[in-house]
């Protein structure tokens, strides 16, 4: 929500000319005990984006002044715009420890706390604003979503009249507190767009806004968020294919296979012939039980981008985990010369290779897959694996070996030093044991390479 009382930030707020910059150094040569310059010059270096060097000199000025409130609150206010949170909250609270009654400090308290998921600890510092200040349109917002995420709906519908009612309410104080509301309680996000729109405010510009807030949202990883604000996007524009494509590939994110499907079914109803809907459908299909329903999808998408190496990998992957390897060997001469899918092609053809008894294929496939990325243990783990079936002791303890300086819980590496345990009679068998049936839960991690391959995005 920013920081609305003080025009975004009071600290880039004050006014102090560029070169008074330098004025301050030279002045601090002369006095370099005095907490007041070494302020101005934090509040110069920010306005000029020095951020590390602004926030040395707010400290140099608390270090001297402990109890110069104005360089706390320049603290908190650059920490905040840089997303140190936790520093902020420190910041802020020694100026209430200072100033316990210091209405900036509540509100960003406030602010920071329900942006932590603690609505209580923001509903306290906003009840010790003053009466004035706690009906500001901003406080106002931050109580409507922290009474919101409690369930107080009496009290959150009533703030949410509040702010309808006043004449300065914007769209973009309402995009501050929807994915809260859209998120936790229905029942008060739906009458705020209810309000938005009877005063003009649910407009195409909101929508456009509502999906850029997305996009930054995803880029990180806030998936939670992003689905808030693509919640209000559809509402406003519920035939919107995007929409409804962007909402199933971050639901696919989070692990909501039925709502990832269930908004890519409706995507594709409005653009049947986008081939990234087709992919994104085939992607997500994937993951469920029965591959095969991945295929049509899958193939639509390769009629459409016949070109496209990340197609015939997906469709290769769906034909082997349906039990069709011939069609999904054909598929892989494509994303076998492919860089970008090369890795994957490889792992899955050294797969194919197993089921059809060629263990020779399959090794010098999985040896590629090394040579291509060392680095990765799915490689080696594979090889280590083939090479036992193969008898070749040394050469696959040398893979597990090299699996597990990568990642000492590869389920595979270590299933393979269990049996390379029991077949030389080492004491460790026991120990080892253990370590694999603990490992069990996440033996379907075998297929982590190529699922980091057959990934989808949202644009």
């Amino acid at each position: 929500m920013g920081l609305p009382w003080f025009l975004a930030f009071a600290l880039l707020a004050q006014t102090v000319p560029p070169p008074q910059r330098a004025e301050l150094l030279e002045a601090l040569k002369e006095r370099p005990k005095d907490a007041g310059l070494w302020n101005l010059l934090g509040v110069a270096n920010a306005q000029e984006n020095r951020t590390a060097e602004a926030e040395q000199a707010f400290r140099r000025a608390v270090a001297i002044a402990p109890k110069l409130e104005s360089a706390w609150l320049n603290l908190g206010r650059l920490y905040q715009m840089e997303g140190g949170n936790k520093a902020a909250v420190n910041a802020y609270e020694t100026v209430l420890r200072l100033n316990p009654a210091s209405p900036e400090s509540h509100h960003q308290l406030a602010l920071l706390l329900q942006s932590s998921g603690d609505f209580r600890g923001s509903l306290t510092h906003l009840d010790r604003l003053a009466a004035s200040d706690r009906e500001r349109k901003e406080a106002v917002a931050l109580r409507c979503a922290a009474e919101a995420a409690l369930g107080n709906d009496a009290a959150a519908l009533a703030a949410v009249d509040k702010l309808l009612k006043n004449p300065q309410f914007e769209k973009e104080d309402a995009l501050a507190i929807l994915p809260v509301l859209e998120a936790r309680n229905q029942k008060v996000a739906l009458r705020l767009r209810e309000g938005l729109d009877q005063r003009g405010l649910a407009n195409k510009s909101l929508q456009r806004e509502l999906l850029d807030l997305a996009r930054a949202a995803w880029k990180q990883k806030d998936y939670e968020r992003t689905l808030g604000y693509l919640a209000h996007a559809r509402d406003l524009d519920p035939r919107n294919a995007g929409i409804h494509f962007f909402f199933g590939v971050t639901c696919n994110e989070m692990n909501l296979p039925v709502e990832a499907k269930k908004s890519l079914e409706k995507a594709l109803e409005l653009a049947p012939d986008n081939p990234y809907y087709n992919y994104a459908m085939g992607a997500v299909q994937l993951q469920w039980a029965d591959k095969s329903q991945a295929i049509p999808y899958l193939k639509k998408f390769i009629e459409l981008r016949p070109g496209d190496a990340r197609g015939r990998l997906a469709l290769a992957t769906a034909y082997f985990e349906s039990y069709r390897p011939d069609e999904a060997k054909a598929e892989l001469a494509v994303p076998i010369k492919d860089p970008k899918t090369r890795a994957g092609a490889e792992y899955l053809l050294g797969r194919i290779l197993i089921t059809q008894d060629d263990l020779d294929g399959a090794i010098a496939a999985f040896r590629r897959l090394a040579a291509l990325q060392p680095e990765l243990p799915d490689g080696h783990a594979e090889l280590a694996s083939a090479l036992l079936d193969k008898q070749d002791l040394d050469a696959s303890r040398r893979e597990v070996e090299a699996t597990l300086k990568l990642d000492r819980e590869n389920f595979l590496a270590n299933r393979t030093l269990l049996k390379l345990y029991q077949l030389s009679g080492d004491l460790r068998v026991k120990e080892q044991t253990a370590l694999v049936k603990k490992l069990i839960e996440g033996r379907d991690e075998r297929h982590k390479l190529l699922l980091r391959t057959i990934e989808v995005r949202p644009w």
